[in-house]
């Protein structure tokens, strides 16, 4: 099986990109990536104008979570071959842990069951510019703790998982540009949660790669560091039992 995961920030100028490049969205994921399932983060759509075009990719099911929290903000999908439709999909579950019900509002996370093993794709919050005292980190904590504990429960529950989408925090030195520390970008809150998440489940990239350097997922597009490489690699997946 191939999982194939994207934050596209803005989901209908990519697959109108792809689909102009690759004939179509459905040629696109079938054919280019050879995915049996593709996630999105940041699709950045409004349910009420999700578009037949976008949600009913030719051979595949979509199942969405939505912001309701602010309009054209975050948000993620998870596009399924119609031959592994999942035998249950939930938006925005964190569990039965009522105290989460507020993080549940901003279209974060989509949960998949496939039998074998459940997939969440999920799109983790930003704590925010940490020159104005990262004012999001709070709630970032949360979410992270709150997923963290759906995933044990999942577990616990006899289920294997397998997760990706955007953990908005990178792991270690080797997962950034040589000009930074990891310290100075990310708070020791985040890193710490990282450290503690990653001794019980496995980071499928470092797993297969351990000493990969320069390999990034993200660059300042206002700098243009892309062309010169300097970049972050997120953490954006892991796998546990």
């Amino acid at each position: 099986m191939r999982i194939f995961s994207w934050n596209v920030n803005g989901l209908r100028t990519t697959l109108k990109d792809v689909a102009a490049c690759h004939t179509s969205a459905s040629n696109y994921f079938c054919q280019v990536l050879n995915a049996d399932i593709v996630c999105f983060q940041e699709a950045k759509i409004q349910e009420e104008k999700l578009e037949k075009w976008i949600a009913c990719v030719d051979g595949y099911h979509s199942h969405w979570a939505f912001s309701r929290e602010k309009k054209g903000y975050s948000g993620v999908v998870t596009y399924v071959k119609e031959a592994l439709s999942p035998l249950d999909a939930k938006a925005d579950w964190l569990g039965e842990n009522s105290s989460a019900e507020d993080l549940c509002n901003e279209g974060r996370l989509m949960c998949t069951d496939h039998g074998s093993f459940v997939l969440l794709n999920v799109y983790v919050p930003n704590s925010g510019d940490g020159d104005k005292g990262r004012p999001r980190l709070d709630f970032k904590m949360r979410y992270l703790k709150a997923l963290e504990q759906t995933c044990d429960d999942l577990v616990r529950s006899g289920k294997h998982i397998v997760i990706v989408g955007d953990f908005n925090v990178a792991h270690k030195d080797i997962d950034v540009h040589s000009r930074w520390k990891v310290e100075e970008i990310y708070s020791l809150e985040e890193r710490e949660w990282l450290d503690g998440f990653l001794s019980r489940y496995i980071d499928l990239y470092r797993h297969f790669h351990p000493d990969e350097k320069n390999i990034f997922s993200v660059w300042d597009q206002k700098s243009d560091a892309r062309t010169r490489n300097e970049g972050l690699r997120l953490f954006d997946g892991s796998v546990g039992d």
